[in-house]
């Protein structure tokens, strides 16, 4: 009766998704089930499987939470630098190296693409969030000419989302300095670098 009250008011899909995220905290991808997810949110075994057909679909779904909230957090940090160009670089920056962070289950998840479908409309609008959210700080670097010659947007905002994954990485695995969400290894890397893209 639950499950149909549930359903009947369309929460049960948030209420799976909720549940899938809470045990991808917990367990990391590798235990994760449609079973499992089931019985955390109190519903059948077969709840999961109506609502998104297979586990793929249902982390699928998760992961494209997360970058959609990853994008959210970054265009706050981005708006809060105001309009100099590498403030908004190491604003975004921080903000994805804490988010990764602070949630390193998801964002390993957000990264997997064995356990996720590259082809999911929700996590490619979700991709594409992050990515406009990169290319904003990106274009002003798109535009300068250096030694190398101009860099296409495509280009630059590739190398700094490289960098940023890089970072993440190797803070969530232990390798950088101590020092809260970014480390000021991590901080003075990202100013060097936004140095090196806006002046070409």
């Amino acid at each position: 009766m639950a499950e149909e009250k549930s359903y009947h008011h369309g929460n049960l899909r948030e209420a799976l998704l909720m549940a899938g995220l809470e045990l991808l905290q917990e367990q990391g991808a590798s235990g994760f089930s449609l079973r499992a997810c089931a019985a955390r949110a109190g519903v059948s075994h077969a709840a999961p499987a109506h609502h998104f057909g297979d586990m793929k679909t249902l982390l699928s779904t998760i992961a494209a939470g997360g970058y959609m909230a990853l994008a959210q957090t970054m265009n706050t940090a981005r708006k809060s630098a105001g309009t100099d160009a590498a403030r908004a670089i190491e604003a975004i920056a921080a903000a994805y190296i804490g988010f990764a962070m602070g949630n390193s289950a998801l964002f390993s998840l957000m990264m997997d693409g064995e356990r996720t479908d590259g082809a999911n409309a929700d996590l490619l609008e979700g991709v594409a969030a992050l990515k406009a959210e990169i290319a904003a700080v990106a274009a002003p670097a798109s535009r300068r000419t250096g030694p190398a010659g101009p860099h296409t947007p495509t280009l630059m905002e590739t190398f700094l989302w490289s960098m940023l994954q890089g970072l993440s990485q190797l803070a969530i695995a232990g390798r950088l300095e101590e020092g809260g969400a970014i480390s000021r290894q991590a901080s003075d890397l990202v100013k060097t670098v936004s140095t090196l893209m806006l002046e070409g």
